[in-house]
């Protein structure tokens, strides 16, 4: 970071307290209150009910069971407590933090209250923890490749067709790790193996009871019911920060809202994908794995259609957990004794340790180099804190370079 940011913060904070920069008029006690009675239940709320509730429509066939219902409360009573922690970290946090210190410090500010509140995200649900600790790390890719200034780097950020190439061959990396590992994790396309051993090819082990047709006709149907939810629930998002435009602006802005480029990708890279690699299997005689990268690059090309940071470096972090998996895989599989190093990683929290990385280095580069920080982190906080975060945010933007930012 450069030396000149952490001068000019030294400069311009001079005499600056917590009073001036997260609660002006309140003392730190009344502001902390008044949070705790108002923005931090309907934010946490706002922030885990739909990521709750999503998971209570999956399971809609087993409403009338009551441990589904137990489960649902469970999972938001878990979601809401961790939110409430991390929020009162963060803000409690900087009142402490001053009282502590005396003065507030440039590399600490904002990443020492959330490296603190990082630490409760143990109480979130696996799934929940994996989610979002994958979702801030590639947010931290995206950071690393928006501020480089590698010339490869710029032009491939300047290239729609750059882009879409790199990607494809990303798509081609993981679709491969996954036929290879056979333990695919979230990506837009995926395989389900039979357990026919009479099959003889590919195809066959993937849908051994169904023509390519009748496959491709079901998979294509399942791809495009998946992305019409996912964004609906991306259009829900968007209205839940404008509720108070009344229930016919509410919805007219869930229709405009309504991402077709995303549904386009999301539907089509599985589609393509698995047109191209059953035409393959049937008609060539390559390799599965060979029709698998063919096709799979085939069908990133999509990515034109909705070429977005957030889908790039998702891409790039699923490319190494799926081969890292298949490596594992290779030696469980041949019986032989995994390297040191690798026995290790496997021993590690992974993505409890994304979390406590990435979250509060995301929130010190929201900070000070705000245009590199992809918006959703800002959408995840402005929710989270019901808006509460945007007016610190802008107080100490405003003090850090001399004039108030509206």
């Amino acid at each position: 970071m450069p030396s000149s940011y952490s001068k000019l913060f030294s400069d311009n904070f001079v005499g600056i307290t917590c009073t001036d920069i997260v609660h002006p008029g309140q003392s730190c006690s009344q502001f902390i209150l008044k949070y705790i009675t108002t923005d931090l239940i309907i934010g946490s709320l706002k922030f885990y009910f739909p990521v709750c509730l999503t998971s209570l429509l999956v399971n809609v066939k087993r409403w009338n069971q009551p441990k589904t219902w137990t489960d649902f409360l469970k999972l938001l009573t878990k979601c809401f407590v961790f939110a409430a922690i991390f929020s009162i970290s963060i803000f409690g946090g900087l009142c402490l933090e001053y009282k502590i210190l005396k003065k507030f410090h440039y590399h600490l500010i904002i990443w020492l209250p959330t490296f603190v509140g990082t630490f409760a995200s143990i109480i979130l649900p696996p799934a929940i923890m994996k989610a979002e600790s994958l979702a801030m790390f590639n947010f931290y890719i995206e950071y690393i490749i928006k501020s480089s200034n590698s010339e490869a780097v710029q032009k491939l950020k300047r290239s729609l067709l750059s882009g879409t190439v790199v990607f494809a061959a990303f798509n081609a990396l993981v679709m491969c790790g996954m036929l290879k590992a056979r333990c695919p994790n979230f990506w837009f396309s995926k395989f389900k193996y039979s357990k026919d051993k009479e099959a003889t090819n590919i195809c066959q082990k993937i849908h051994s009871n169904l023509t390519c047709t009748n496959y491709l006709i079901k998979e294509i149907k399942e791809a495009s019911t998946f992305a019409l939810g996912f964004c609906i629930i991306k259009s829900i998002l968007t209205c839940l920060g404008k509720l108070n435009n009344g229930p016919m602006g509410v919805l007219k802005i869930f229709f405009k809202s309504f991402d077709f480029k995303l549904f386009s990708f999301i539907a089509g890279i599985d589609g393509v994908f698995k047109t191209i690699f059953c035409l393959l299997n049937q008609k060539t005689s390559f390799s599965p794995l060979t029709n698998c990268g063919i096709s799979s690059f085939l069908g990133g090309l999509t990515y034109a259609f909705f070429p977005r940071y957030e889908i790039f470096t998702l891409a790039i972090s699923n490319a190494i957990a799926t081969f890292y998996q298949a490596l594992v895989n290779c030696y469980e599989k041949e019986k032989k004794e995994m390297p040191i190093i690798l026995k290790g990683i496997n021993k590690l929290p992974i993505y409890y340790l994304l979390i406590i990385l990435s979250v509060p280095t995301l929130m010190h580069n929201r900070l000070f180099f705000p245009y590199n920080v992809n918006k959703t982190v800002s959408n995840f906080l402005r929710v989270g804190s019901n808006g509460k975060d945007r007016d610190v945010i802008y107080r100490g933007i405003s003090t850090f370079f001399g004039y108030k930012i509206k």
